[in-house]
């Protein structure tokens, strides 16, 4: 299963919306920026569509209001967009949760994403 996010991600610290559109103001942590997590399981994947990403692009995952994993959005091809699978400094994305978690994801540094979907990719136990 997919946890969906979408925003027009442009402010440096700001979260995307949980089940948003592109068109979405980002937002402070808040309810309307955090994603249940419905599934126990393992989040592998982060995958993308953006406006303005770059491959030095750097987002967030957020696990109950912790930061889980930093990703580069090194992948990222001609259409901008792509799937992630490792974080920062190399290793695998692999970020244990349980049904009841909530996530959230944070434009952290570099490049903006501007208009975006993302998706974090459970594998579920």
């Amino acid at each position: 299963p997919d946890c969906p996010f979408g925003a027009k991600s442009d402010s440096l610290g700001k979260f995307l919306i949980a089940n948003g559109k592109s068109s979405d103001p980002d937002d402070s942590t808040k309810p309307k920026t955090r994603q249940p997590i419905t599934y126990t399981g393992t989040i592998t994947r982060l995958a993308y569509q953006t406006k303005e990403a770059t491959s030095s692009t750097r987002m967030k995952i957020h696990i109950n209001g912790s930061v889980e994993a930093t990703i580069l959005l090194s992948s990222i091809n001609a259409n901008f967009g792509g799937v992630e699978t490792t974080v920062l400094g190399g290793g695998p994305l692999s970020i244990s949760v349980t049904a009841g978690d909530y996530a959230e994801i944070e434009y952290d540094a570099s490049d903006k994403p501007g208009e975006c979907t993302m998706k974090l990719g459970i594998e579920v136990s």
